[in-house]
């Protein structure tokens, strides 16, 4: 008979489930409450996306390395930000642009708040109503909603950051499928606009990490070279499979670096208790729909949108650690404390955890010999607002909260009012309450001025018509009328030429691009601006009056004949090569076990 206890939430417990639906349902009504208008950079996605859906109308599942409607010729998939392999872009496919989105971060919620709850109830031996709490806070963060509130839908996959430390920590699993999840999730953080955050994955996780084996029994948990076989083949599979991505960003880059300059003006101290403001006071200005911004400017010394700083957790993760520590004997948490550093094994863990914590930190504030160092290295110097990485600390100060709660629930006289599972469920009620409240105040701080329905319309027509759709001039529209225009936009939306398009220089001119000036197209040919030596022209060079069969596929969304640079083939060879592999590798495990399934 079948174990009625097994699946994700196990028994007859259907909270978890509540409350994953419920999270992820608040986060789209953040996304729905001034509809048709959407947060400002909405206006760079929008756009693109439909861009990538006329050119796999046309083609197919190919590379769409060009476009035309966008910058009078631009790279496509040597562009970081481009999007054509990602969750939301096959959602286009089939919806329009608002709802794709609306249903991405819907389906990633739910999953990072599913990864949570594993990770809390397996790695870290919680009972069903923990791990429920643990995977409310996780999930409730503000980071999150002001990101898909914003439109920045690069940074819609980081709830499953909640995977990484499951993935190389829980104690039963294979390890070729941990590798291989790993590996598709930071694969999928490359490919989709993700690359921000990389960086925040690897650090939260190795923070979380030396909590997990700080606090939970060695035998308990995945041994520490395993653990760090799995994360580093991870990582490695993941550069393998995304190197095409990557050696076309940096081809496309290495002429605009779009390097950033922060600068600040406020001590390390001052800095410090901005970024620890951000953390934990913010949510509390916007529950009560105050404007936290103009503190946040004065502590940082940075002028920039209220996104680009808050970073906060949920409010409820104070009023839970006060009320512990209020309730609770005071020498059950000084043992707590004490518990970090009580082996040799866990005192390590525990100065890796300080030492990456301080370093990040560092980061944050924006001050010192290590900021300034990195500032400096290839892919950080182009990376905006390093105020973003503290939302490392979002799953590890969630792991805290969690121990130190149930550390301090057990040390009352009567433990089961306050740990078993209708009040913990309760307090998680709670949280997700407390979300509803705050979340309406995010949008009264943002910029939602991009109207929505504008790429509904352009979406359904592009649909209708992309047999014959051709981009037949160039104009000084916006991105957000190319297509109604069958135009391309001479002034876009791209930041890697810089937010005032300081790096943008095209020779052409409003008129039509098969209009011939100088011997040439009145358009760009895109290669220019990433493989101007293997096609022997310069950058920003305009497709000639020679290449009529090249332009004419360029404007028709065809694929060109325009050559790759030998490392670029070579990186595609590896990145293809890589994941025909893992399919393969896939496909052979679940035969293999399911061929042991019939057998036992």
């Amino acid at each position: 008979m079948k174990n009625k206890k097994n699946g994700l939430f196990g028994g007859k417990n259907f909270f978890p489930a509540v409350a994953a639906v419920s999270i992820s349902g608040i986060m789209v009504l953040v996304l729905a409450v001034s509809y048709p208008f959407a947060g400002n950079d909405c206006d760079y996605f929008y756009p693109r996306l439909v861009d990538t859906m006329l050119f796999y109308l046309k083609n197919g599942p190919a590379v769409q390395w060009w476009t035309p409607s966008f910058g009078g010729g631009l790279p496509s998939f040597p562009n970081p930000q481009q999007m054509q392999f990602s969750i939301p872009q096959m959602f286009v496919m089939l919806i329009d642009p608002w709802k794709a989105v609306a249903l991405t971060v819907f389906l990633f919620t739910g999953a990072g708040f599913c990864g949570a709850y594993l990770f809390f109830r397996r790695v870290f031996g919680g009972t069903p109503g923990w791990a429920t709490l643990g995977a409310t806070l996780f999930s409730s963060a503000l980071f999150t909603i002001h990101h898909v509130n914003a439109g920045h839908l690069g940074f819609h996959a980081f709830p499953l950051l909640s995977f990484i430390p499951l993935l190389i920590t829980m104690p039963k699993g294979g390890m070729f499928i941990r590798t291989v999840s790993l590996a598709a999730i930071f694969s999928y953080l490359i490919y989709g606009a993700g690359f921000y955050l990389i960086p925040l994955f690897i650090v939260s996780t190795v923070l979380v990490v030396a909590m997990v084996r700080a606090l939970v029994p060695a035998e308990k948990i995945l041994s520490p070279h395993k653990s760090l076989v799995v994360f580093t083949a991870g990582l490695l599979i993941a550069a393998f499979t995304g190197l095409a991505k990557v050696v076309a960003v940096g081809s496309f880059m290495r002429y605009f670096p779009r390097t950033i300059h922060d600068v600040r003006g406020v001590s390390y101290f001052r800095g410090f208790l901005g970024f620890a403001a951000d953390l934990f006071f913010t949510p509390f200005a916007v529950m009560l729909k105050k404007n936290p911004l103009p503190a946040m400017k004065a502590f940082s010394g940075l002028d920039a949108y209220i996104w680009e700083f808050d970073i906060g957790i949920s409010p409820a993760v104070l009023i839970f650690l006060i009320g512990v520590i209020l309730i609770s004997p005071r020498n059950e948490i000084l043992l707590f404390l004490t518990r970090l550093f009580k082996t040799s094994y866990s005192r390590a863990c525990s100065i890796i955890f300080i030492l990456l914590a301080g370093i990040t930190i560092e980061l944050i504030i924006g001050i010192g010999p290590l900021y300034r160092f990195i500032r400096t290295m290839p892919v950080f110097g182009s990376l905006h607002m390093f105020t973003r990485f503290g939302s490392a600390f979002i799953f590890p100060i969630t792991l805290a909260t969690i121990a130190v709660c149930r550390q301090g629930a057990e040390a009352i006289k009567k433990p089961a009012r306050f740990r078993n599972l209708a009040s913990l469920n309760l307090f998680s009620a709670m949280v997700i309450l407390l979300l509803l409240v705050y979340s309406p105040g995010v949008v009264l701080l943002g910029t939602n001025s991009f109207n929505a329905d504008t790429y509904k319309k352009q979406w359904r027509n592009v649909k209708n018509t992309f047999l014959g759709y051709t981009v037949q001039r160039i104009s000084n529209s916006s991105d957000a009328e190319v297509f109604n225009n069958r135009s391309s936009s001479l002034q876009p939306y791209e930041p890697v030429f810089g937010y005032n398009r300081d790096e943008f220089h095209p020779l052409l001119r409003p008129a039509r691009v098969d209009t011939i000036v100088n011997g040439a197209f009145n358009i760009t040919n895109p290669a220019s601006l990433v493989y101007p030596e293997e096609n022997g022209i310069a950058v920003f060079s305009p497709i000639s009056a020679d290449e009529k069969e090249a332009f004419e596929a360029f404007v028709r969304y065809h694929p060109c004949p325009w050559k790759l640079s030998p490392l670029q083939i070579v990186a595609n060879m590896i990145s293809f090569v890589t994941i025909v592999s893992m399919l393969i590798g896939c496909i052979v495990m679940v035969i293999r076990k399911k061929e042991r399934h019939r057998e036992g």
